[in-house]
Formats: structure tokens, C-alpha cells, sequence
């Protein structure tokens, strides 16, 4: 994947992360409807793995933020906007 004219390396569930967002663009998934979606868990009460591939990504993808923090709830995907230009 190019960002920027850089190449970046996901991880394989960073780019599951990524994917199933991109195909639910302006929706807002909740960290545990993400875990059922993305890494497949039928129940938990750690959704801390969420916030840490959010994070990574975010890293990955900066200057563009393209993943949105929807407080108290979770996140979704948002038209790309390049606060670094």
C-alpha cells in the first residue's frame, strides 16, 4: 500500500482492520462488533486489541486520518483529510 508516495507493510490484522472498514465507510462499529467482525471472537470483554491496531494504523497511514474516534463507542472511516499538507 502507498501513502504519500511511501510504501507501507500492514499487518495481516491491521489490513483485515482496514479492509472491513473501507467496505462500511462512514459507519460506526463498536470495539466489540469489530472483534466479532475482524478476528472472529464470539465473546469478550478485552477490547483493548482494537485500540492498539487503531493506533498502528493510524501511525501507518499518518499524515492522512482517515479513522475516526466516535467517543464512548468506537470508531469508523471517514473521507481521507492530509493534516500534515
Amino acid at each position: 500500500m502507498l501513502v504519500h508516495d511511501r510504501e507501507i507493510k500492514l499487518a495481516p490484522q491491521e489490513f483485515k482492520l482496514l479492509h472491513f472498514l473501507m467496505h462500511h465507510p462512514q459507519q460506526v462499529f463498536g470495539r466489540t462488533t469489530l472483534l466479532h467482525h475482524v478476528w472472529g471472537y464470539e465473546q469478550t470483554e478485552d477490547t483493548r486489541t482494537v485500540d492498539v491496531h487503531i493506533q498502528r494504523l493510524r501511525e501507518k497511514l499518518a499524515p492522512m486520518q482517515v479513522i475516526q474516534t466516535v467517543r464512548g463507542f468506537g470508531y469508523q472511516l471517514v473521507e481521507p483529510h492530509d493534516d500534515g499538507q
